[in-house]
């Protein structure tokens, strides 16, 4: 049985013509109102401390201990090492749709720098460090990083398929 991003993605005329269905959903709902209440100003608090706190050279956050509940530290060819950089991109997403203010918490960073940043970490792994079928989540902050730029992609997709 064939996935379903195999028709989503036949040719590039229906990939463009699908992307632009996805793109005017995502418009659409970062044009909605959300109450002030439901974001906790002490979520980005915790994610900045936790950017802050990254070791040199780089380790990701993995899980907490049992006791004082401080982060673990894991070396980048571990197969979660792709998540934490990926908040950053999500806190980002998140400024975008919520805007910043003292309630939320938002401005207190410029989250898509610190994705970005911690994602460096990422970039030397090869197929010889062992992750193997786990790659999916290292790319995390990497398909984040296409997002950004999605319409530039789309329009750059869309210009090399139409004659010149």
């Amino acid at each position: 049985m064939c996935s379903p991003f195999v028709y989503f993605f036949t040719s590039p005329p229906t990939m463009v013509k699908n992307v632009l269905l996805l793109s005017a959903l995502y418009v659409s709902t970062a044009f909605a109102n959300y109450p002030t209440e439901l974001f906790s100003p002490l979520v980005p608090q915790k994610v900045l401390a936790t950017f802050n706190a990254l070791p040199s050279p780089i380790q990701y956050p993995q899980y907490t201990d049992t006791t004082a509940g401080k982060w673990l530290y894991f070396s980048p060819n571990t197969w979660t090492s792709g998540f934490f950089p990926a908040t950053g991109y999500a806190m980002n997403t998140r400024t975008q749709l919520c805007g910043t203010s003292s309630s939320n918490g938002l401005g207190s960073a410029n989250w898509l720098s610190l994705g970005r940043a911690a994602s460096n970490g990422l970039l030397s792994l090869d197929a010889s460090h062992g992750i193997g079928h786990d790659v999916g989540f290292i790319s995390f902050p990497f398909v984040e990083e296409l997002a950004v730029y999605f319409f530039v992609v789309i329009f750059i997709v869309a210009y090399t398929q139409s004659p010149h």
